[in-house]
């Protein structure tokens, strides 16, 4: 089994959810976590799944918003379609104050095809000359249409800009309900490796199969593997035994940068999962100790258990 680093909302949510329903469920003396990571813990859970859905809520309501907008514009589309064919009637039928060059007040070419009405915006701009159009006819002393009217228009022009004017406030809300769980997920990503640290430090003295047990019970998350060798590693001060956290671990060839890599959490302990059981090394380096390099088998399916003792640089000063 591998340990897997979540990198979806579900996955970071599963985690969390797992280990404080877990937390929570045992008594304070069980508790995998430190006083600190749990505090976190319970706050950051709740507000995690808080975020998502702000997100999925916000979401909601402009697709809700979205489908309304569209049903407003179908029907502008054809009371402004209805609009234009009953003006050209008028003119066909030869109506007082109707004549040809009155196409021109809406838009309209003299032969009286209808504007292409195909986008929202082209909808709009059906609209807008519609409304045009009646005010200029009846202002060059025409009769205005009676069966639809430019009042009617006014009003659903009016209706369409509210929902467009709503539908960008929805988009808005969804960037700020992304940016406020961006920033949420970066704290959940700061946590989780705190809280696995706690369960694996909890866990170091299990089996291989019993620790991922453990750990599965407490959130931390796995992937089956084969053929994979396991090195538990602590690292301490030769001189003060003190666990060293931070320290860079691969395991590789003696020189170079290829192997797999971690470094040690604040217990000043890692794990290190390889296909390669060839014969390898554990180099174990920081800025503050000296390179350690120590040869290493490992056995496909067990576990080995080793402590590294690194010694401080010398300063000279």
């Amino acid at each position: 089994m591998q340990k897997i680093t979540p990198k979806t909302d579900d996955t970071r949510e599963a985690s969390l959810t797992t280990g404080k329903n877990r937390k929570d469920a045992v008594l304070p003396a069980d508790n995998a976590f430190s006083v600190s990571n749990s505090a976190a813990l319970d706050v950051h859970q709740p507000l995690f799944i808080a975020k998502r859905n702000n997100v999925s809520n916000a979401e909601e309501a402009s697709h809700k918003i979205v489908k309304i907008l569209d049903e407003a514009f179908e029907k502008a589309k054809n009371l402004a379609s209805h609009g234009f064919q009953l003006m050209n009637f008028m003119i066909i039928d030869g109506k007082p104050s109707w004549s040809v060059s009155c196409r021109t007040f809406y838009g309209l070419t003299l032969i009286g095809n209808l504007p292409p009405m195909g986008t929202h915006a082209e909808i709009v701009k059906a609209l807008t000359n519609f409304i045009k159009g009646e005010t200029e006819h009846i202002a060059d002393e025409g009769i205005a249409l009676k069966d639809i009217t430019k009042e009617e228009v006014e009003v659903v022009l009016a209706d369409i800009n509210g929902k467009v004017s709503l539908l960008a406030d929805s988009k808005e809300a969804i960037i700020e309900a992304n940016k406020a769980l961006a920033i949420e997920r970066i704290a959940v990503d700061n946590l989780i490796p705190l809280l696995w640290s706690d369960v694996e430090h909890k866990a170091q003295g299990l089996s291989t199969g019993a620790r991922h047990e453990y750990g599965a019970l407490w959130g931390i998350q796995y992937k089956d593997t084969k053929g994979v060798g396991v090195l538990n590693v602590s690292v301490e001060d030769i001189d003060t035994h003190e666990k060293l956290a931070g320290i860079n671990l691969r395991l590789g060839s003696r020189t170079g940068k290829d192997g797999i890599k971690a470094i040690t959490n604040l217990h000043g302990e890692a794990i290190l999962e390889s296909h390669n059981l060839n014969d390898t090394f554990l180099v174990a380096s920081s800025i503050l100790y000296d390179t350690l390099a120590r040869d290493i088998i490992l056995v496909a399916g067990e576990e080995l258990t080793i402590v590294i003792k690194l010694k401080k640089k010398i300063i000279e000063s």
